[in-house]
């Protein structure tokens, strides 16, 4: 079996050229688009409800609450990739990988809250739909 050398020679240079190698801006991208993709969504289903429908319910405040959580999530990501997320690990100074997972333990956190707030909108809004009244 042959192995394979992953180190500075495999991509084509020194180490150097591997620490300006990041994928750190399409992480932004894609948390950032989702996220404004979630606000029209959640602006429109609001201007719905507060102006044509006049029933704000406590669904819509329940998905308000992921909404914020969200916004949340997509700073995390932004704190991450200007520590160095998205970089080579072995790029990377030790204080910069301190900073990531301190910044990672708060999104985990935020996510273990937006899980089961996405879910309580879902089950709200079914209940209600259903014909039930809270």
């Amino acid at each position: 079996m042959v192995a394979i050398d992953m180190s500075a020679r495999a991509v084509g240079g020194t180490k150097d050229h591997r620490s300006n190698e990041s994928n750190g801006l399409e992480c932004i991208a894609v948390s950032i688009a989702s996220t404004a993709v979630a606000a029209v969504s959640l602006s429109l289903r609001l201007w719905t409800r507060l102006s044509i429908v006049r029933n704000f319910g406590p669904e819509d405040w329940i998905i308000l609450a992921a909404f914020v959580l969200s916004v949340g999530n997509t700073i995390a990501v932004g704190f991450e990739v200007l520590y160095g997320q998205g970089h080579h690990v072995d790029t990377l100074e030790a204080d910069s990988i301190v900073k990531i997972l301190k910044v990672r333990r708060h999104r985990h956190r935020q996510e273990m809250l937006l899980t089961p707030v996405s879910s309580l909108s879902m089950a709200v809004s079914r209940y209600i739909l259903s014909g039930c009244s809270l």
